[in-house]
Parts: structure tokens; C-alpha cells; sequence
């Protein structure tokens, strides 16, 4: 399964959004949190499933945004508390 993949480095640390195909420049908001996916920061390319779990070792903080995406988290126990927003998963993820 394919998602978009956008990387930024800073400070020597690599931070990794991970959307969901079908919510590329979607913005996902409720009364308490807004994520708008139409930002610089979430805009990357579409990478398989597969060549992002390689990266998940390097990296200090992901964001998973979609059901789909919070189900790779899961397979490779990154995942633990999952949010809604507009009845989308999302998570956030530091590894220290």
C-alpha cells in the first residue's frame, strides 16, 4: 500500500508524516484540533509501505494520519493511542 511521505530533518533528528493516499491537501479539523494537510510540511511523495518502515528506526517523532497509515504504526508496534478528527486516525509518535 502506497501513502505520501514527507521528511524533515532538525537538529541531526528526522520527523515523518505518513498520510493516508486519499487525504492528500484534505484538512481535517473538529472543535479542538485542526490538521491541514495542504501545508509545505505534509506535502511529499508517494512511497510504499514498505520503503517507509526502513525509515522507522531512524526516525524521532512520526505522525500517522489515516486509518491506514495508523494500521502500518501498528504492525510494527509503533502505535498505541489513536485519535479521531472528522472520523480519520490519526497519531503522533516520539521515540526517544
Amino acid at each position: 500500500m502506497n501513502f505520501i511521505l514527507s521528511k524533515h530533518s532538525r537538529d541531526g533528528k528526522l520527523f515523518l508524516n505518513i498520510v493516508d493516499l486519499e487525504l492528500k491537501d484534505k484538512i481535517l479539523e473538529n472543535d479542538t484540533i485542526k490538521i491541514d494537510l495542504t501545508e509545505k510540511f505534509y506535502q511529499g511523495e508517494e512511497v510504499d509501505g514498505q520503503e517507509i518502515s526502513t525509515l522507522f528506526e531512524q526516525a524521532y517523532s512520526i505522525q500517522f494520519i489515516g486509518n491506514n497509515s495508523i494500521e502500518l504504526g501498528k504492525q510494527h508496534d509503533l502505535v498505541e493511542t489513536v485519535s479521531e478528527v472528522e472520523k480519520v486516525k490519526y497519531a503522533f509518535v516520539i521515540r526517544m
